[in-house]
């Protein structure tokens, strides 16, 4: 009987509904569902395929996404700032602060790394984002980025980023919480992202030395049934690990130890 009614019917107004699992939803207007039930089909819209390029649909399911509740997701869609951009020009340049994360509604840009060379390290299409990196840790970029193509790009400024995504991407672990992993008999594995040079003046005991600069790279090595704890003394740079593997997928937090 509970499946016949509607879902507001069983909840209170305001509650979300969120994914249990990987699904396709299908979305019907209420004007269409009242003309099926009454056997008016030609009332029926129908609707076009998306394009494979969708840049919504695309940013929604990036990993840096799915870290936000639907709260989050509304703010970030409203706080988007549309940049129309041309063919040829330089949208990040190397050795600037970071002071905003973008998104590509339209068109395709460039890597390239810093210097004068014309080499591509890849390409960005619709749906993909950039910019983060200086952003969580507080440095200059590292790469330029320029436009293959005129497009469009959504420009997210670094107050809503940091308070929003990077909060919500960023989970953190206090000694209590920690206890009660190894209570339950979590798999733990310490990491410090420091140069080894820092790592070897001290380091806590049992942990494996990482620098972030070197992380992508070894993602191959990681265990992803761990859950990986990653040491304060990084400051900044802990921070940015604790980001990029928890975007690649990885249960991982950084060691909290405020009071």
């Amino acid at each position: 009987p509970r499946a016949l009614k509607a879902l507001e019917q069983l909840s209170e107004p305001g509650v979300p509904i969120t994914a249990h699992t990987d699904c396709v939803v299908a979305k019907f207007f209420k004007t269409e569902v009242e003309a099926a039930v009454n056997g008016n089909t030609s009332a029926i819209q129908t609707k076009k395929a998306k394009p494979k390029n969708d840049w919504m649909e695309l940013f929604l399911l990036s990993p840096l996404v799915s870290h936000l509740d639907a709260n989050g997701i509304a703010e970030l869609l409203a706080s988007v700032q549309d940049v129309p951009v041309k063919k040829g020009q330089l949208v990040i340049k190397p050795g600037v602060p970071g002071d905003c994360f973008y998104v590509i509604k339209e068109g395709t840009a460039l890597v390239k790394p810093m210097g004068s060379t014309d080499k591509t390290i890849f390409k960005l299409e619709a749906g993909a984002q950039f910019g983060e990196e200086a952003l969580v840790a507080e440095t200059v970029r590292n790469a330029k980025i320029v436009m293959a193509t005129d497009g469009t790009l959504g420009r997210i400024n670094k107050a809503f980023f940091n308070s929003v995504i990077k909060n919500a991407v960023i989970k953190r672990a206090k000694p209590a919480d920690i206890e009660a992993m190894k209570a339950q008999g979590a798999e733990i594995s310490l990491l410090d992202v420091r140069l080894y040079p820092e790592f070897n003046v001290g380091h806590r005991e049992d942990a494996v030395n990482m620098p972030v600069s070197k992380l992508r790279a070894n993602f191959g090595k990681l265990d992803r049934n761990s859950t990986y704890l990653i040491t304060p003394e990084g400051a900044k740079r802990s921070e940015l690990a604790t980001f990029l593997l928890r975007q690649a997928g990885f249960n991982a937090m950084l060691i909290d130890e405020a009071c």
